[in-house]
């Protein structure tokens, strides 16, 4: 049930447009769920919302969202390249906005909260620094072909470039 319950959070993250989670384990609530889901418990919530939207949904489809990404080594030789902005969807709070800048070869992690933090490259790889509230941590950086950043993973979740 473990992995299940946490999987499903996975599930409603990549398809967050379907508002099977728009509130913190709304499937815990009855009253919550989707007014076509006729089930009782936690179980029937996920069983219902697979079959009555994830199996159609196409952007991603279910087979695209399940693919594991190819996970490349990327070698930060110029910190330049991470300068920009990202956004965790669905965007639910300031946090989930970021702004990364660069100011005297120093860069800086900034939500649209107003809260920031220091990022540090260390040997070839981007880390939160030491004054992040969520502590140290290696932030996975994925690239396209052309080794262009698409996204970063920062505390478990993906942050999109949007510029």
């Amino acid at each position: 049930m473990w992995f299940q319950h946490e999987f499903m959070h996975h599930l409603y993250r990549v398809w967050y447009e379907f508002g099977l989670e728009e509130t913190g384990h709304q499937w815990f609530t009855r009253s919550t769920w989707p007014a076509d889901f006729i089930g009782a418990w936690e179980p029937d919530y996920y069983a219902e919302s697979i079959t009555k939207r994830l199996l159609d949904a196409s952007n991603p489809t279910l087979a695209e969202g399940l693919t594991a990404v190819e996970m490349k080594n990327y070698d930060i030789t110029d910190p330049s390249v991470l300068v920009g902005s990202y956004k965790r969807e669905p965007v639910q709070n300031g946090y989930h906005e970021v702004d990364i800048s660069l100011n005297e070869n120093s860069l800086t992690w900034m939500n649209a909260a107003n809260i920031s933090w220091s990022l540090e490259i260390i040997e070839k790889r981007l880390w939160s620094g030491s004054d992040c509230p969520y502590g140290k941590q290696q932030i996975n950086i994925f690239v396209e072909d052309d080794n262009t950043i698409s996204y970063l993973i920062f505390n478990d979740e993906k942050y999109i470039r949007i510029n």
